[in-house]
């Protein structure tokens, strides 16, 4: 019986606060690779000396670069906090043996 019982369709984990927190990491994230890539492909400055097609690229590049990231911390907090607080669950599973004193 090493079976672990299904959890309860009510979040008592903290389920939204685990997703908000993702967010708001992600987001972080995202902000900080606008801020270096726009600063590394300088798109703004593009538009007088070149076409109108490596502004695009430039934007684009800012795009996916922010994209990606934002994503990518979002998933791994997401991912993170999910195993910590399955952990934690599980560990509340096992009842604990005290010691008495007599």
């Amino acid at each position: 019986m090493s079976e672990f019982p299904q959890p309860d369709l009510m979040d008592s984990g903290g389920r939204l606060r685990r997703l908000f927190l993702s967010v708001l990491v992600g987001a972080a994230v995202g902000t900080l690779a606008y801020f270096v890539t726009m600063a590394m492909a300088k798109p703004d400055s593009m538009v007088a000396s070149h076409s109108s097609g490596s502004v695009g690229r430039a934007y684009g590049f800012v795009f996916y670069v922010v994209a990606f990231a934002g994503a990518g911390a979002f998933s791994i907090t997401l991912i993170v906090l999910n195993k910590l607080a399955d952990k934690k669950y599980r560990e509340n599973l096992v009842p604990r043996a005290q010691l008495e004193k007599r």
